[in-house]
């Protein structure tokens, strides 16, 4: 699963532990999009396999996204956006804006400062967002204990912690690893957002333009000002994108309220389906039932509510109410036609998915990837891979 980062405005600090080349402790080995080195005064385009050299500055555009090769065997990738210093002299690297993830199999474990927490990692994986108040630690494998003025949080794999300034730290459950298949499919749900009937030109419609495009970061401030107390559209779209981000608790309780308070039935199915996938991806497969039938029953019509029951039946092992889910559906709608298509590849029934998702006129990144799974199935290995 890949792991959604958003941009965010502090200083951030890495400091590796390992024995690092003072002229080289970095290599750019992948670049989406372009960025800038900064290196003694000029400007250089950044490229693939260049050598970063310590007082390096590389600054990533938007859209863009580098991935590093650090001097000890860890790596990092920036999102777009992103400001990364490699002082002179120190066997450090400072994130000045912007947001990494950090992976790393070498015995080198890097302690992060930011101006919220210091954070001992002893770990394979992790990512780390900060703000202006906050910082947000996602531990996916290994352990890290981050200490602050508010208190300490030790954090095994599958936790994060949330550190804000005067407060102590506030830990939370990640969705669990043995569940990332379905918890990617949260993300359609961010592919058109009609069951949330946001209108052209909206603050809301704007957000999600964003998002689609991975500008979260910038979603979230157009949100952040949108309806404030009130249960609405604008707020399950918030939530929604809070949660494809990894802030399972912030969005969580935003789209709770939404359940029981929301301003219409269409806000409150919305907000029920998302929960709906969000206990699934936590093992909650219960949960996620209860959920899907509330949004069912609230707005039967809903593509999110049909999709959400869909999966919450799968998990249970009934294919049948699965694909039952989908009855009537659009046949316009591209996330529940590529759904269609791969509950009918678990029932084995190869080319009839496959005729399905090759009629398409356009997919998805969704819909591809189903795609490319019905065409293992059928053996085009060749074309699967494309």
């Amino acid at each position: 699963m890949k792991k959604l980062i958003a941009l965010v405005t502090l200083s951030l600090t890495v400091f590796t532990t390992a024995t690092a080349d003072a002229e080289s402790p970095a290599k750019i080995f992948s670049l989406q999009g372009s960025a800038i080195i900064h290196r003694e005064g000029k400007e250089l385009p950044a490229a693939e396999a260049m050598e970063i050299n310590a007082g390096d500055e590389i600054a990533v555009n938007d859209p863009g996204r580098v991935a590093l090769a650090l001097a000890d065997g860890s790596y990092i990738r920036l999102a777009s956006g992103s400001r990364m210093k490699f002082p002179s002299g120190e066997q450090q690297v400072s994130l000045v804006d912007g947001a990494l993830h950090f992976f790393s199999h070498s015995e080198a474990h890097p302690t992060v400062a930011t101006e919220h927490v210091t954070a001992a990692i002893r770990g394979t994986e992790f990512t780390l967002t900060t703000n202006k108040t906050t910082t947000t630690i996602n531990m996916l494998t290994g352990s890290v204990q981050g200490s602050s003025p508010g208190g300490t949080a030790s954090l095994l794999g599958g936790q994060g912690a949330r550190f804000s300034k005067g407060k102590a730290p506030e830990v939370y459950a990640l969705i669990q690893s043995d569940r990332s298949v379905q918890w990617s499919a949260f993300i359609p749900l961010l592919e058109s957002g009609s069951d949330l009937g946001l209108p052209p030109g909206s603050t809301a419609h704007r957000a999600l333009t964003l998002a689609q495009e991975g500008k979260t970061s910038e979603a979230l401030r157009l949100l952040s000002h949108s309806h404030k107390g009130r249960c609405d559209s604008d707020s399950v779209l918030r939530a929604r994108i809070l949660i494809s981000q990894g802030d399972i608790a912030r969005g969580s309780d935003i789209l709770s309220s939404c359940e029981k308070t929301g301003e219409s039935t269409s806000v409150k199915a919305a907000a029920a389906s998302t929960l709906s996938l969000v206990r699934l991806a936590q093992g909650d497969g219960e949960g996620a039932r209860e959920q899907s039938a509330t949004a069912t029953k609230l707005n039967p019509n809903s593509s999110a509510a049909r999709f959400s029951r869909s999966l919450a039946l799968q998990e249970r092992g009934d294919l049948d109410g699965a694909l039952a889910a989908l009855d009537g559906a659009d046949p316009n709608d591209q996330t529940l036609t590529a759904r269609r298509a791969e509950v009918l590849f678990m029932f084995g029934r190869v080319p009839e998915a496959r005729q399905i998702l090759e009629a398409m006129p356009s997919r998805s990144w969704y819909a591809d990837t189903v795609l490319g799974f019905v065409l293992m199935g059928d053996r085009s290995f060749d074309e699967a891979e494309a």
